[in-house]
Order: structure tokens, then sequence, then C-alpha cells
């Protein structure tokens, strides 16, 4: 009986699956010895599993060949999406060989620096069609961060604004030098800002600072009469002055002798140019006795004893008499004298009947005439602001004193005075009413 040689080959039709085997015509389909599935190896695109043999295996009838065949299924792949630190956005699986991957969640972001600020700008690798697993990572590009640079004054004004000052630059101030108003105390030197200026790194207030300096003063020491005694010069702010000359005199007059009691006004501690005026204390001279008074004494008789208080004009001003005040007494009297005089009127020469003829008294004597003057009441009134301003110059003016031109009475002098100015005004004569009445004597 023939026989015949059946082989087994791979897909590709050279690869020997296994030997060729000798079978008598007519063996069985069945009977034939196949070698076990053959595999084939997975590529990017596909996985393979055997499928079976072409042709199919029959009855041998004569010399056969069979060639194994597969089934191919599309590999799928895992795609990741990275941020640019490592932090997974997005993973997307099962995704078929040859598939363009497209990223579906929110746009990736990536925090700004003290440096710069990020913009997304896509993915690293560059995007294709999948042919294995792959990650794509965020790519960002950087942009520098701009910077506020404020320069204040000491007091917070703006002096001026920097904007957009990139990252790690030194800024610089390009206004005019700063400057603080000098006070009593001190005058100030610019020395520079605080904090340090330094390279940029966020919005920065750059405040200008200053050196007090300690002002100087001139205290000036006057006698009474202006005479300049001492003048100390650049005496700092704060400090008590002092003076150092001798000590202040005043000539003594006929009347007085004259104590050195201080300055005025009270020395304090320096806040400005002053000027300090020395003061004394009066003391009265007491006058030797002449001759004709201890004769007078001895005959005299004794009197009870009796404190007379040194002071006569008890509200006589510190020390002196003001001109003002006596010339103002003297012109409110004369005013008042002036006005009584008025009040007294005239005596005519003779009184005269309607046709001119001198009118007779019972003793044949010629009959005169006086005129009285109307606003009798005000004429008197004067009297009072008269005795008011000698019993007011009385009382606050010791002639004895040194002559001043006014002092703090002055005023009520004036005011006396103003008295008597209107009191004369309201004793003027009317135009239309008649000036006197006569009364015959």
């Amino acid at each position: 009986m023939n026989k015949y040689t059946v082989t087994f080959v791979d897909e590709n039709g050279t690869t020997v699956l296994k030997e060729a085997t000798e079978y008598e015509y007519g063996t069985k389909a069945a009977d034939i010895v196949k070698p076990e599935n053959p595999t084939k190896t997975a590529d990017a695109q596909y996985t393979y599993t055997f499928a079976g043999w072409t042709p199919t295996i029959e009855d041998v009838k004569g010399n056969a060949v069979y060639k194994a065949t597969y089934t191919k299924t599309v590999n799928k792949y895992t795609v990741t999406w990275k941020n640019w630190n490592g932090t997974v956005l997005e993973t997307d699986t099962n995704v078929p060989f040859g598939t363009t991957p497209t990223y579906d969640g929110t746009a990736p972001t990536r925090a700004a620096t003290a440096e710069y600020t990020y913009t997304f700008t896509g993915w690293t690798p560059d995007i294709s069609a999948v042919s294995g697993d792959v990650t794509y990572t965020a790519v960002y590009t950087p942009v520098a961060r701009g910077y506020t640079v404020t320069w204040e004054n000491w007091n917070g004004n703006v002096l001026e604004t920097d904007t957009g000052v990139p990252f790690g630059e030194t800024p610089v101030y390009n206004g005019v030098q700063p400057f603080r108003a000098a006070n009593a105390q001190f005058t100030y030197i610019f020395d520079g800002w605080t904090p340090d200026i330094k390279p940029v790194s966020g919005n920065v207030t750059y405040t200008a600072t200053f050196i007090p300096v300690t002002r100087a003063y001139t205290v000036t020491w006057v006698n009474w009469n202006g005479a300049v005694l001492e003048v100390d010069t650049n005496v700092p702010y704060g400090t008590m002055p002092s003076y150092d000359g001798a000590t202040p005199t005043k000539a003594a007059t006929d009347e007085y002798t004259y104590t050195f009691d201080g300055w005025t006004p009270d020395v304090t501690a320096v806040t400005g140019n002053a000027t300090y005026t020395a003061t004394f204390t009066a003391e009265e001279i007491t006058p030797p006795p002449t001759e004709e008074t201890v004769k007078i004494e001895e005959e005299t008789v004794p009197l009870a004893v009796a404190d007379i208080p040194d002071e006569e004009t008890p509200l006589a001003s510190g020390g002196a008499w003001a001109l003002i005040n006596l010339i103002l007494t003297i012109l409110t009297v004369l005013g008042s004298l002036i006005l009584m005089l008025g009040y007294l009127g005239k005596k005519e020469k003779a009184a005269a009947d309607e046709d001119g003829n001198p009118i007779l008294n019972e003793n044949g004597e010629e009959t005169l005439a006086y005129t009285l003057k109307k606003k009798g009441f005000w004429r008197l009134f004067s009297l009072i602001p008269a005795i008011g301003a000698i019993i007011a110059f009385i009382l606050t003016e010791d002639m004895r004193l040194p002559m001043v031109l006014v002092d703090k009475w002055t005023l009520l002098m004036v005011i006396i005075a103003l008295v008597q100015v209107v009191d004369a005004f309201l004793c003027k004569k009317k135009k239309v009413e008649p000036e006197e009445q006569t009364a015959n004597v």
C-alpha cells in the first residue's frame, strides 16, 4: 500500500512545526498526529491566537502540507497624563493601538513663584497615535514676574511708585531727595531708606529715614534799660540757660535804691531765641531829719505810736506811675470846670425893654441881666467823672516812683475821660431850641 508524507509548518510556510511523517493511504484525519498548538509573538498592534490549520486536515490521500493560522486582536494601551510635578491628572485605559489620545480634564496649572508665573503650553512628548503605554507631562512657559516698589516719606506721603520691576532687579529711587521740615527741637538730615534696598522679590515699600539734629538758639540777657549784658549763642534746645556775667545793677535815685530781683520772663528751658530782662526791687530812701524837724518833734506832745503802711497808694502798679494817666486826669477835671463855668452863665451890661430903654429898679438904678445855660443836669454830672478821675489817680499812681508812659490802670482812666467827653457832647446846645434863658436880677 502506498504511503504519503504529512508536514506541519507555521504560517510563513517555511518554519517546520513537525517533521514530515508517512501515513498509509486512507489514514483517517483524526489519526494524523498534530504538533502542539503553535504561538505567534504579539507585536505592538496585535496579539495573535492560534486558529487552526489550513487546509483543513483530511484523510490521507497523498502528500499534504498543513499551515498554521492565527486570529489577531488589536492591542489596547494606557495613556497617563501628569502635571509638571508628577501629579497624575488623568488616566485613559484601553486606548486602541493607533488611536490619537486626548486629555479631557481641567487645564493644567502651575503655581506662581516669587520669580515667575507659568502658562500651560502643551505636553511632552508630543501627542501621537498610541503604540504602547505612554505618559504625557504638562509643559509650562515661565513668565518673569514684575512687582511694585513704593517709596514713601517719613510721614507716609508717597514720593514715587515703580511698577513692573522684574524679580531680582535692584530698585532705584529717581525722585527728589526726601525732605523733613524742621521743628523747634530738631532739624533733619536724610539718611537713606528702611528696610535696606535689595533685589526685588515681591511688592515692597521703602520709607525715608532722617537723622535728627538738635537745634541751637541765642539767649540774650539785657538790663532794665535794654543794655545788653550777655549773649549766649548755640544754646541747645531743652537746655536751661544761665547768666554768667556780673550781677545786674540799677543806679539809685534820690528816692529809691534798687536791688536785682531776677529776670523776666521766668527763665525756662530753651525752645527758641529768647531775651531775658533784669528786674529790680525798689527800696525807698528815708531822708535824715532836719534841724526844723527835730525842733518840731521836741515841741510836739508825743502821740500814740501807730504803724503807718509804707505804701500810701495801695493800687499803684509795680514800681512806676503813668504819665498818660496824669494827663487824662487833668483833661477830665478841666472839662468839668469848663462845663460848670458855662452853667453859671454870663452877666449882661443892662436889661432893656422892648423899645430898648433900660429897665430901672426901685432905686432908679439899671437892672443887670444874667444868662442861665440849659442842660444844667449834664453840666453838674461832669463833676462825677472829674472826682472819679482824681480818686482813681490818687489810689493807683505813686508819683514818687519812676515814670512810665502807660500802666495797667490806663484803660480805666481812658474810660473815665470818655465818660466826660460823652457828657460834654450831651451839654452841646441844639440849633433849633433857644440857647439861653434870661433872668432879671
